[in-house]
C-alpha cells in the first residue's frame, strides 16, 4: 500500500476498499504481530508499574492515579470518537479531512485545558488527596499534545496496519518509562509519571505521522465537521459516561477513605489492565474488522459469539492465573505493603471478567451506529458502581468498592438486549458456562481450594471441548495466508 505524503487534500489516502482475502490475510495473518505487540506490551509496562509502585507507595501512587482519572475522563470529552469516526468512515479519506480532525481535536482541547487549570485548586480541596491538584495541573498540559496523532493514528489503524500500530506502541511506552524511572529516582513523586506523559505522546507525534506516511496539517471542512460531530457526540456520550467510572475510585473513594485506599484500588486496576489489555488491542481492530461486514447479519452474529467465547477463554486464563499464584509474586515484585490488593482483586476482576466477555457487543453497536444504546449500558453501569460504591465504602472500607463493582454487572444485560433488538444477539452457551466456573475459580480464598478446580471441569464437560477444538482449528486456518473461506465453528 502507497501513499503518497504529498497527496493533495482531495486525494485519497487510504485503502477503504480491500477485497475479502485481503482483509482475512490483514486480521487473521497478523495474530504473530498481535501477540508479539501484546507480549512486549505486557513486559514493558509490568516492568515500569513494578519499579513505580516499589518507589511511589500507595499514597503517592493514589495522587497520581487520581490526576489521571481526571486526565481520562477530559481525554474523553475532547477526542473521543474521533479517532474511531475516521477509522470506520465509509469512502476515502483523504488528507482535507485528517486536517480539519486535526484542528477541531485542537481547539477542543485546549479550551478544556484552561477550564481544568482553574479547577484544579477546588477539586483538591475536595478529594482530600495531597499532591493530586498538583500533579492535575501539569498531566493535563498533555491533551492537546495527544490530540494531535490522533487522525494519524487512525489512518494506521483504518489500513489494519497492526505493525505500524505496534510500533508506534512500544516506542512510545518505552519513552514513557526512559523518562518517569529517572524522574522517580530522583524524588519528583507523582508528578514524575505526569511529566513523563507529556514525553510520550511529544514523542508519539512524528512516529505516528512517519507511520502513516503523512504530513500534519491543519484545515477546516465544515460538512466534514458536522457528520464528525454528529457520530462523535454520540460515541463521545459512550465514552464520558464510561470514563466517570474511572472517578468513582479517587473522588468517592478518595475523600473517605484517602490517599492510600486509592492506591490500593488503582493498582489492582492497573495489573488487571495489563492482564486484559488484548481485550482494549483487540477491540479497536475489531471495528475496523467489522466494518466490512456490515448489513450481513448471519456472518455478524456469528462473529460476535466467536469473539466473545474467544476474549472469555483468554482473559479468563489470565485473570485466574494471577489470582492463584499472584499471592506469591507481589511480595517479591511489588512489595509486601500491596498485598492488600487481593482482598478486592476477585471483585474487580469478575467485572473486568465481564467486560471482557461483552467487548464484541459494544463493539458491534459502536459498528451499526447506535451509539446511544451504548451510552445508555454505560450509564446504567456507573450510576450503579457510583451509587454502591458511595454506601459500601462507609460500611465496608475499600472491600466496598469490589461489593460495588459485582453489584454493577446486571447492567450488561442491556447490550445482549440492544443486540437482540438489532438481530444480531449470539448463542450463550457454553460461554455462560464458562463465565460462571471462572467466578467460582476467582473466589478461592473465600470458597476453598476446591474452587479452583471449576474452570477445569468446565472446560472438560460437552460441549465446551468440541468448541475449543473447532476455534483452534478456525484460528489455524485463519491464519493462512490466503485462505479461501472463513467457515463457521461447529454449532454444539
Amino acid at each position: 500500500m502507497t501513499v503518497s505524503k504529498e497527496a493533495s487534500p482531495a486525494k485519497p489516502i487510504d485503502d477503504d476498499a480491500g477485497d475479502a482475502a485481503g482483509l482475512r490475510r490483514r486480521v487473521f495473518g497478523g495474530g504473530h504481530t498481535v501477540a508479539l505487540r501484546l507480549v512486549a506490551t505486557v513486559a514493558l509496562k509490568f516492568v515500569g508499574v513494578l519499579i513505580i509502585s516499589r518507589i511511589l507507595g500507595p499514597a503517592n501512587y493514589g495522587a497520581y492515579v487520581a490526576a489521571y482519572s481526571l486526565y481520562a475522563f477530559v481525554l474523553a470529552v475532547g477526542q473521543a470518537g474521533t479517532g474511531v469516526y475516521l477509522m470506520q468512515k465509509p469512502g476515502a479519506l483523504t488528507s482535507a479531512h485528517l486536517g480539519a480532525a486535526t484542528t477541531y481535536l485542537l481547539l477542543q482541547s485546549t479550551a478544556i485545558v484552561v477550564l481544568v487549570e482553574l479547577l484544579a485548586a477546588p477539586l483538591g480541596a475536595y478529594a482530600h488527596i495531597p499532591g493530586f491538584p498538583d500533579v492535575l495541573r501539569i498531566i493535563i498540559l498533555a491533551l492537546p499534545v495527544q490530540t494531535l496523532s490522533v487522525p494519524a493514528q487512525a489512518l494506521v489503524e483504518r489500513r489494519l496496519d497492526l505493525k505500524g500500530v505496534a510500533i508506534i506502541e512500544l516506542s512510545t511506552l518505552t519513552g514513557y518509562y526512559a523518562c518517569a524511572l529517572p524522574l522517580a529516582l530522583a524524588g519528583f513523586g507523582p508528578s514524575a509519571l505526569a511529566y513523563a506523559l507529556i514525553f510520550q505522546y511529544l514523542l508519539a507525534g512524528p512516529i505516528t505521522y512517519a507511520v502513516a506516511g503523512v504530513k500534519p496539517a491543519f484545515g477546516w471542512d465544515a460538512p466534514f465537521i458536522r457528520d464528525m460531530m454528529r457520530f462523535v457526540t454520540g460515541y463521545s456520550a459512550s465514552g464520558v459516561v464510561w470514563q466517570l467510572r474511572g472517578l468513582v475510585n479517587p473522588f468517592i473513594v478518595g475523600p473517605v477513605l484517602g490517599a492510600y485506599s486509592v492506591g490500593m484500588i488503582a493498582l489492582t486496576i492497573s495489573v488487571l489492565e495489563m492482564l486484559t489489555l488484548v481485550r482494549t488491542m483487540l477491540w479497536r481492530i475489531t471495528i475496523a474488522a467489522l466494518t466490512h461486514l456490515r448489513g450481513d447479519t448471519a456472518k455478524l452474529r456469528r462473529i460476535i459469539g466467536e469473539g466473545m467465547e474467544m476474549h472469555l477463554l483468554a482473559i479468563g486464563a489470565a485473570l485466574l492465573g494471577f489470582g492463584w499464584v499472584g499471592g506469591l509474586i507481589v511480595p517479591v515484585v511489588f512489595g509486601a505493603r500491596w498485598l492488600p490488593i487481593f482482598h478486592v482483586y476477585p471483585y474487580i476482576a469478575l467485572s473486568y471478567l465481564t467486560m471482557a466477555t461483552f467487548n464484541m457487543h459494544s463493539a458491534a453497536l459502536t459498528l451499526l451506529d447506535r451509539n446511544w444504546l451504548l451510552v445508555a449500558f454505560q450509564t446504567a453501569n456507573a450510576i450503579a458502581l457510583a451509587a454502591l460504591a458511595w454506601f459500601a465504602v462507609r460500611f465496608c472500607g475499600f472491600l466496598g468498592y469490589g461489593y460495588a463493582e459485582v453489584g454493577a454487572l446486571p447492567a450488561y444485560w442491556l447490550l445482549h438486549h440492544f443486540l437482540e433488538r438489532q438481530g444480531v444477539a449470539p448463542r450463550y452457551w457454553p460461554a455462560a458456562g464458562w463465565w460462571l466456573a471462572a467466578a467460582i475459580g476467582l473466589f478461592w480464598r473465600e470458597l476453598g481450594l476446591w474452587a479452583i478446580a471449576a474452570p477445569f471441569v468446565a472446560l472438560l464437560l460437552p460441549p465446551s471441548p468440541q468448541r475449543i477444538l473447532a476455534m483452534a482449528a478456525n484460528l489455524r486456518r485463519h491464519g493462512k495466508a490466503g485462505a479461501p473461506t472463513s467457515k463457521p465453528l461447529t454449532e454444539s
